[in-house]
C-alpha cells in the first residue's frame, strides 16, 4: 500500500504533526512494553552467557579430579644423546641408570648387483621371488622376462608383508647401479628377513636385524630388547634409546610445573566467571537523569550460583595426607570482588611436599568427593539439559515470545490507530476546503452586484 502525506492547506493546521503526536501519545504503552521485552532479551542473553562462561571451568576442573592428573610425573635424562625418557601413568619418582651395549636395528635384504636403470629387468624368465618376515608366511611375487626393477619393488610393497623395498643407486650420476634393498619395518631379531627363493638375477641375500642390550647397574643381567623404544623396564616411564656403548641417568620426579598450569586454568576460567558477572551487576549513570541497570542487579538466581560455587571452594576436606584440606592452603584464596587469587609460589611448596594430599583435595578420598569433585558435579547440575540455568533461559525465551506477540498486535493497532486519524482528517480537510469553496463563492457573488447596482450620488453643476 503506497504511502501518502497531507497538510491542513485548508484548515491552516498542521494535520500531519497533529496525528504524529496522537500516535505518540498512544503508543507510549506499546514503547514501555518493547523495552521490557529488550530488557528481558538482554537478560536471556546473559544466562546464555553466564552458562557459557561456567564450561571451562568446568573442564579445568576435569583435570584435576583424578589422581592421575594431578600426581603428574616427569622423567628427565642426564644426556639427552644417549637416550629420551617421558613418564605416564604409574611412574614412581626414581633415578635409573641405563647403560647402552647395543641399540636394535632392522634386518635387511641387499642385492648383489646392480642395474643402470629401474626399467631394467631382473630376471631371464618366469620364477618367483620368495622370502618371509620373522615367523610369518612365505610372501611371493611372480617374476617374467619382462619384470622390471621397479616392478618387483611395487610388487614386494602391494604385500604389506611387514617390509619396504627400494632402489639406491650406489653407482655415480653419469655410471648408475641401482641396487634392491628390503628393509624390515620393525627392528630387532623377531623381524629378521629371510630369502626363501631367489628367482631373480640380482642376487638377492639377507642379513639379520639387532636387539637393543642394555644393562642397569646393580643387574647382573643384561636386558634386551627388540626396539629402541622400550616401555616395559621402569614403570609408567618409555625411554628411546639414541647411541651405544653409553650410558645417561633416567630422573623420574613430580611434574609440578604442569599440575600448576591446570590450576591456574581453573583460577583464570573462574575469575572470568565472576568478572562478567560483576559487570553485569552494575548501576551505571547515564546522565543526570538516568541509572541504568546491569541484567543481574538484583537477581537471586545468579547470586545463588555464585554463592554455590564459593561454599564448594571454602569447604574443607577433611581426609586428605598430609592436612591438606583446603584449597587456601595451595595458595588459592578469595579476593574481596569475589574472584580468585593464586599463589604460585604457595603452591609450589605445598605440592612438593606433599602432592598426594593436593591430589586428594580435588580429587577426594576413596568415594569421598574433594573440591573439584564438588565443582564440577555443581556446573554439571546448573548447565545440563533440564538444570537451573537452561530452564532459566526456557522461562525467559517464553516471556520474550509472549511479548513480541504483544508487541505485534500493538503495531497494528497503532498503524490502524494512525490510519483513523489521517482518515478523519482528510474528510477535515475535504469539509473545511468545501466551506471555503461556498464562501468564497457567495463573496463573489455580493462583490459582483455591488459592482452592477445604480450610483445615488447628485450631480451638480
Amino acid at each position: 500500500m503506497a504511502a501518502f502525506t497531507f497538510s491542513g492547506i485548508a484548515s491552516g493546521l498542521d494535520t500531519a504533526t497533529i496525528v504524529d503526536q496522537l500516535v505518540k501519545i498512544r503508543r507510549r504503552p506499546l514503547d514501555l512494553e518493547i523495552a521490557d521485552r529488550d530488557a528481558t532479551q538482554e537478560k536471556r542473553d546473559a544466562f546464555s552467557t553466564l552458562e557459557t562462561k561456567l564450561l571451562p571451568v568446568r573442564s579445568a576442573l576435569a583435570n584435576l579430579r583424578a589422581p592421575t592428573d594431578v600426581l603428574v610425573k616427569t622423567a628427565a635424562t642426564s644426556d639427552a644423546d644417549v637416550l629420551a625418557a617421558t613418564a605416564g601413568t604409574g611412574a614412581a619418582s626414581g633415578i635409573t641408570t641405563v647403560n647402552v651395549t647395543q641399540l636394535a636395528s632392522a634386518s635387511r635384504a641387499t642385492a648383489s648387483t646392480g642395474l643402470g636403470d629401474v626399467t631394467e629387468t631382473v630376471a631371464g624368465g618366469a620364477g618367483t621371488f620368495a622370502f618371509t618376515v620373522g615367523d610369518g608366511d612365505v610372501q611371493t611375487v611372480n617374476l617374467t622376462a619382462t619384470t622390471t626393477l621397479d616392478e618387483l619393488i611395487d610388487s614386494i610393497n602391494a604385500l604389506n608383508a611387514g617390509v619396504t623395498a627400494s632402489a639406491v643407486n650406489v653407482g655415480t650420476p653419469s655410471a648408475a647401479s641401482y641396487k634392491l634393498q628390503i628393509v624390515a619395518n620393525n627392528t630387532g631379531t623377531p623381524s629378521n628377513i629371510a630369502v626363501v627363493n631367489d628367482g631373480t638375477s640380482l642376487g638377492i641375500t639377507a642379513t639379520a636385524g639387532a636387539n637393543a642390550q642394555f644393562t642397569i647397574p646393580g643387574f647382573t643381567e643384561t636386558i634386551e630388547r627388540a626396539s629402541n623404544t622400550i616401555g616395559d623396564v621402569i614403570p609408567g616411564v618409555s625411554i628411546q634409546l639414541k647411541q651405544s656403548n653409553a650410558a645417561a641417568e633416567v630422573t623420574v620426579g613430580d611434574d609440578g610445573e604442569a599440575v600448576e598450569t591446570k590450576v591456574q586454568d581453573f583460577v583464570d576460567a573462574f575469575n572470568d566467571l565472576v568478572t562478567f558477572v560483576n559487570e553485569n551487576s552494575q548501576i551505571e549513570e547515564v546522565d543526570e537523569d538516568t541509572l541504568e541497570a546491569g541484567p543481574f542487579v538484583g537477581n537471586p538466581t545468579v547470586r545463588g550460583v555464585l554463592d554455590r560455587l564459593r561454599t564448594h571452594i571454602g569447604t574443607s576436606i577433611t581426609d586428605t595426607a598430609s592436612g591438606v584440606t583446603t584449597l587456601s592452603q595451595i595458595g588459592i584464596a578469595t579476593q574481596q570482588d569475589g574472584t580468585l587469587r593464586f599463589d604460585a609460589a604457595a603452591f609450589a611448596t605445598q605440592f612438593g611436599s606433599s602432592p598426594q594430599g593436593v591430589s586428594e583435595l580435588f580429587g577426594g578420598v576413596g568415594a569421598g568427593d574433594g573440591v573439584g569433585d564438588l565443582l564440577h558435579a555443581s556446573i554439571t547440575q546448573l548447565t545440563q539439559a533440564g538444570g537451573l540455568l537452561p530452564n532459566v533461559q526456557s522461562g525467559l525465551d517464553e516471556e520474550i515470545a509472549r511479548a513480541d506477540d504483544a508487541i505485534d498486535a500493538g503495531e497494528r493497532a497503532i498503524d490502524a490507530f494512525r490510519a483513523d486519524l489521517e482518515a478523519q482528517f482528510v474528510s477535515l480537510e475535504s469539509t473545511v476546503g468545501t466551506i471555503q469553496a461556498q464562501g468564497n463563492f457567495l463573496l463573489t457573488q455580493l462583490q459582483a452586484i455591488g459592482r452592477s447596482a445604480p450610483s445615488n450620488r447628485t450631480v451638480r453643476s
